[in-house]
């Protein structure tokens, strides 16, 4: 699969939730606000999937119907 019709910006939105996650190892803050850090984790690799599902349909790699499938074995339904 080649993508690339973003330029591979999933690849920044890994790293920088890479750095939130470092962030969260540290525990230097206060449990509600490590907690908001593992939401926004969890919203930046979501956001890493779908983008690169949506480049890999506009890159024709993926045509509608694998898309939709794998939009849903993904779990980005939800």
């Amino acid at each position: 699969m080649s993508g690339g019709y973003f330029n591979y910006v999933q690849n920044n939105i890994n790293l920088a939730a890479d750095e939130v996650l470092e962030e969260i190892e540290k525990d230097q803050f206060e449990q509600s606000i490590i907690d908001k850090f593992k939401q926004t984790e969890e919203a930046l690799r979501k956001a890493a999937k779908m983008i690169t599902m949506v480049d890999f349909l506009m890159e024709g790699d993926y045509g509608e119907e694998s898309f939709l499938k794998r939009w849903e074995e993904e779990g980005l339904n939800k």
